[in-house]
This record gives C-alpha cells, structure tokens and sequence, in this order.
C-alpha cells in the first residue's frame, strides 16, 4: 500500500487549492460610549461584590437603592422614630423634675413645721396671730434683767413697767422707804428729793423719803401729768434772757408701786395746787408751763403706805 505517511483524521489544507483571504476579527459585544458626567454615582462602597455594574453616565441611584439616597418613606420613619424618642425623653425628665420639686416642697414643709410658732401656716382666711395671742408673752409688769445699780435706776419702775425682784418687799414693821419720781416731760422720769423736808431734815427721815441706798427701797412713786386745764398766769424771767411763759392748770396722777414685785399699790388723782410761778423752770418750744402738786399734798399722799 502506497501513501504519504499522514494520519487520516488530520487533514491540511492545500495553500495552492484556496484562495487568500484578509483578517476580519469579530467587533467586541459592547463598547463603552464616550464619557460624560455622572451625578450621585458612583456612591462610595457600590455597587457590591457580584451586582451588576450599570453602564457609565447611567445617572443617579434611585432613592431606596444600596447605596443611593434613602427613600421618603424610610426618612419618615425615621423622623417618627426621632420624634418618639425625644417625646420619652423630655416626658422622663419633666416627671424627674415634678417628682423632686414635690418632694423639696414636703421637706421644705416638713421643716417649716417643725420650727414655726404655733398657729403656723395661717391662710388669707384666718387672721394672723398676734402678741396677745402668744402664750409665752406675760402681761403686766416685767421682771428686770439686771439689778438696779443706782437710785437713777429705779425710774424704769415708772418708764418701762419693770420690778426689781432682788429689792425688799413691803413687809414688816413701818416705816417703808419709798422713793418719788416725777414726768419731766418727753418720757423723763426725774428722783424728786426735796419734797419730804417738811418731815424733817434728818438722816433717819433721808432713808425713809429719799434714801440713796437702792437695797433700802421698799416703793416708788410714780407721778405724772396727765390733763391739762386752763391759763393761770404769765410769767417773767430774766435769766439767762428775757421770757415770759405761761403758767396752766394741770392734772396729775400718783402711783405706788411694789419696787420688788411691781404690784400696784396706790393709785390717786392730784390736782396742780402749785399755781404761783416757780423760782427755776424748764421751758419747752410751746412756751407753757404747768401747775405742779405741792409739797405737802405729796407728803399727805404717801404718808399712810410709809408710816402704817
């Protein structure tokens, strides 16, 4: 058998047998159009691994797409969610708020109670307490707080209502030593020490009517004007200048008084019987002065709560 040598499933063609011929490539599926601009893609991170990739100039991603702008229905979703959440909040603080305001105003209450006077908190409705009603307000006469120094001292039991509990009571065997005082005027309570001369002037009758040994005063006297009446007379001094005053008729009333407990003793209306103008006197702006109980009326006065 005669042949070529060549395998009979491997045939070459014959370049005498077939005519030439150009190369012609098969054009490409797709071809990318020239560029132009893009907006809102692509958005960082997309699209993801395996997801199509949608040709250049495409155009934005709709809203709700990954990776594009959210869509109106979860942006109002999300503006519910924010307003809920900001509602509780400002609920839990507002509650927070009343709990602790109500709770300082029960402690404020609580304290309020235990250190007011009694009769505290009072309304509109009720009327609001006064000294009179306070129990621990005395009436009457007051205890001094300190003892009395001097015979000048002594003048509160007339100015301010006060006693003096360490002095002697009116006890035992007469005399009773009494001390006077007189209103000056503007709330000036002035010892008179000369009206008892008439007693005698001697060193026993002194501690009686006039004594300055404050531990030896049983009472004091408390004279003052109280009523005023008509004109009497003018009359004329020369020193330090020229002045005429006028001399008025007055009423006046004495009170004896317990120096050691502040018991009333006496009490008796005297008239201004001294109706001649005084050798020394103290004039005030309204140039008046007024008729002063006499000497002796002072005497007639005391005389039974010293000497009985």
């Amino acid at each position: 058998m005669t042949g070529t040598g060549a395998e009979s499933g491997d045939v070459t063609p014959d370049p005498s047998s077939t005519p030439p011929s150009t190369p012609n490539p098969a054009p490409p599926a797709w071809a990318p159009p020239a560029p132009v601009p893009q907006t809102g893609y692509p958005a960082p991170g997309y699209p993801p691994p395996g997801y199509p990739v949608p040709p250049p100039g495409y155009g934005p991603l709709p809203p709700g797409a990954p990776g594009g702008p959210p869509s109106r229905r979860r942006s109002a979703i999300f503006t519910v969610a924010a307003v809920l959440v900001m509602g509780l909040i400002y609920g839990a603080c507002f509650a927070g708020s009343q709990y602790v305001n109500r709770t300082m105003s029960e402690k404020i209450e609580s304290i309020a109670g235990e250190t007011a006077a009694p009769g505290f908190p009072y309304t509109e409705d009720d009327p609001a307490p006064t000294a009179s009603q306070d129990p621990a307000v005395d009436e009457g006469p007051q205890a001094s707080q300190y003892p009395a120094d001097s015979v000048y001292d002594l003048n509160r039991v007339c100015q301010e209502d006060v006693y003096y509990a360490e002095l002697p009571k009116r006890t035992g065997k007469a005399p009773h030593p009494v001390r006077l005082f007189y209103d000056a005027g503007d709330d000036l309570w002035v010892p008179d020490g000369g009206f008892w001369y008439d007693e005698g002037i001697s060193d026993a009758n002194e501690r009686v009517w006039g004594s300055d040994d404050v531990a030896e005063v049983q009472m004091i006297g408390c004279l003052e004007r109280v009523s005023t009446g008509t004109k009497i007379r003018n009359c004329e001094y020369d020193d330090p200048e020229p002045e005429t005053v006028q001399l008025y008729r007055a009423g006046w009333r004495l009170r004896v008084i317990e120096a050691a407990t502040g018991k009333v003793l006496l009490t008796k209306s005297l008239k201004g019987d001294e109706q001649t103008c005084p050798y020394v006197v103290s004039v005030g702006e309204d140039k008046k002065i007024y008729a002063s109980v006499s000497d002796r009326a002072k005497l007639s006065a005391l005389r039974p709560l010293v000497k009985k």
